[in-house]
């Protein structure tokens, strides 16, 4: 899946901490098949909805691995909020997402969005400083959402693409599945839903996945982020990298969603531009 710079997933040392439970004395799974039952459940859902955020954890989160282990830390509060979003979707092919980012000067919220037969973005018009948006119809899903991939850090990707496969060239499910070094750190609650955590490398880059014991849910992701614009990239020392997590909430699956919702409406104001017409 190709990057974009400010925001994307870096090819370096993950340095982790957990709050966890210690394993009880039952046997644990193998996390190669935690991983592969989370991936065909979001394959047979009917619909899908949730909200979560994507947001940064404190610098001292960051810690130097030793020789035979990371050392964990508790990183329980002052995270930074970088994007808050919700998800819809209902087979076979009606998807909304929509967000805000604290990146940009948003007042509303972006979305990306398909009725089933023609898809849609409403975005913020990065080029200037106003906001201002530009609502399109003239491409397709996997188009618009590796547009919006980089403002939204991410997070219109990871999970979607586990549910309607297309959406990139290699979809979340795909990237899981390549993950190597995979471990079963141990077990944690996630709003309540104790959770495998597993973690594993992908193309190098190490990340760690919050699946639901039960409900077989993935609820939450940490892995490392770097940000800085192009020239930014070219100074030496311009770059910072920090753990980001991504974490979805209000989880609800195979129930009826209108289809109201997929057909939105965004209201225009003055500065907007509406090329469907």
């Amino acid at each position: 899946m190709k990057r974009h710079p400010n925001y994307i997933v870096a090819a370096v040392s993950l340095l982790l901490c957990f709050s966890g439970v210690a394993f009880s004395q039952s046997p644990q799974p193998e996390p190669k098949a935690v991983l592969k039952q989370m991936i065909a459940r979001y394959a047979g859902f009917s619909s899908y909805q949730d909200t979560g955020v994507v947001q940064t954890l404190p610098s001292e989160s960051l810690l130097a691995a030793g020789p035979e282990r990371p050392h964990f830390i508790k990183v329980s509060s002052g995270a930074n909020t970088l994007v808050s979003f919700k998800t819809y979707y209902a087979r076979p092919r009606m998807f909304r997402f929509e967000w805000k980012s604290s990146l940009l000067p948003m007042t509303r919220e972006a979305v990306v969005w398909s009725d089933g037969k023609k898809d849609y973005s409403w975005m913020p018009d990065r080029s200037s400083r106003r906001d201002s948006f530009t609502l399109y119809d003239g491409a397709n899903l996997r188009f618009y959402v590796g547009e919006a991939q980089r403002i939204s850090s991410g997070a219109i990707f990871f999970v979607p693409s586990l549910l309607i496969k297309d959406l990139g060239y290699m979809p979340f499910g795909e990237m899981i599945s390549s993950m190597t070094e995979l471990s079963l750190v141990r077990n944690e609650q996630v709003d309540g839903e104790a959770c495998h955590v597993v973690s594993g490398k992908i193309d190098g880059t190490p990340w760690v996945l919050w699946v639901g014991k039960n409900s077989q849910l993935l609820r939450k992701t940490r892995t490392l982020y770097t940000s800085g614009s192009f020239h930014e990239m070219l100074e030496k020392g311009k770059i910072k990298t920090y753990v980001a997590e991504e974490i979805h909430r209000d989880i609800k699956v195979n129930e009826k969603i209108p289809r109201e919702v997929f057909r939105h409406k965004p209201q225009l104001r003055a500065g907007d531009v509406d090329l469907t017409r």
